[in-house]
């Protein structure tokens, strides 16, 4: 009787699950985090699910790694892997952080039109952030992530979170490449939020601060008609009907913001990668 054996490497099957471990965290703390994945809409399991279904694809395409893997043993071995998992979760939030700030420079804007127009006590639950937002912040911040998945920007997202595997590897504590502008990065990125924000906001809150103005003249001629009742309704009429004109130009604001986004994050994050 013949007895067949199946010859398992340990020490290869061990670098297996330690690969595919590294990969996972980037991944998982992405979707978790990043604001457009629907919040309360979407369950952690179904968020994980993702993630996890791209995990086996990086696996295969970082199996060169596994010979570049170092020996270690005992506690060595155990704090080098923690070392890196704390890494890879770092990096997932950054990464979630960089793709969900155009979507929170929209909220801050309906934010701040709301504020000027004197409605931000009617705040509600947002049903894709799961966060207290105003009526028009919910709005552009919906407007936004329909857009963001109708018009392909979410395909190259994933594609520039998949090739950030190839400049940073997830066994090695350093990126391939040293970028000389890397550090200027967050400091381009808020301020592109700032400008989001105002761009967006701006003609709203002009429209809010004539509206005031003009009831402050009419208050000068009429003392006797309570202007502060009239305001808000008044402000927020012509917040409606600038929003109706104004809604096409904001649409081809976004998706032009969009590409600039994306195009401006794969030229920092992969200047000398050849991606």
């Amino acid at each position: 009787m013949h007895v067949v054996e199946f010859g398992i490497d340990p020490e290869r099957l061990e670098k297996y699950v330690i690969l595919f471990s590294l990969c996972a965290p980037r991944l998982l703390i992405f979707f978790q985090v990043a604001p457009f994945m629907g919040g309360v809409v979407l369950s952690g399991v179904l968020r994980n699910g993702v993630a996890l279904t791209l995990a086996p694809f990086l696996l295969i395409t970082l199996m060169p790694e596994l010979d570049t893997l170092p020996v270690y043993s005992g506690y060595y071995k155990l704090f080098w892997t923690l070392g890196l998992l704390l890494k890879e979760v770092v990096l997932g939030f950054v990464f979630a952080y960089l793709s969900g700030l155009f979507f929170w420079a929209m909220q801050s804007a309906g934010q701040l039109v709301d504020n000027q127009r004197g409605a931000a006590m009617s705040q509600g639950s947002d049903p894709l952030s799961g966060e207290q937002a105003s009526s028009l912040a919910s709005f552009f911040f919906q407007t936004v992530v329909y857009l963001f998945f109708t018009s392909g920007i979410f395909v190259l997202l994933i594609q520039i979170l998949l090739n950030s595997y190839v400049v940073w590897s997830p066994v090695h504590y350093f990126p391939d490449v040293s970028n000389p502008v890397l550090t200027l990065f967050f400091t381009k990125l808020l301020s592109e939020f700032m400008v989001m924000v105002l761009l967006v906001a701006s003609p709203m809150v002009i429209v809010c601060l004539l509206s005031d103005i003009g009831l402050g003249l009419i208050n000068r001629f009429a003392q006797q008609l309570n202007v502060f009742s009239l305001s808000m309704a008044v402000k927020s009429l012509a917040v409606s009907i600038l929003i109706v004109l104004y809604y096409i130009v904001l649409v081809r604001f976004i998706g032009t913001s969009f590409t600039e986004v994306i195009s401006f994050m794969k030229t920092v994050l992969y200047w000398d990668a050849g991606i």
